[in-house]
């Protein structure tokens, strides 16, 4: 089946990232602010994307 000329699934990706924080369930997650604020305050302050 065509894919309308998109090669994969890597087009109209959003600008994310994964963290994986290591033994913290999602009710945890609060308690990880010194891993967490980090990674949140890299990803706001990055440059946005070109045609963004």
């Amino acid at each position: 089946m065509p894919g309308g000329g998109v090669v994969g699934d890597v087009a109209g990706l959003p600008r994310s990232r994964l963290a994986v924080l290591p033994a913290t369930t999602h009710a945890a997650l609060m308690a990880r602010t010194g891993w967490l604020l980090p990674m949140v305050t890299e990803f706001l302050d990055a440059p946005l994307p070109e045609g963004s």
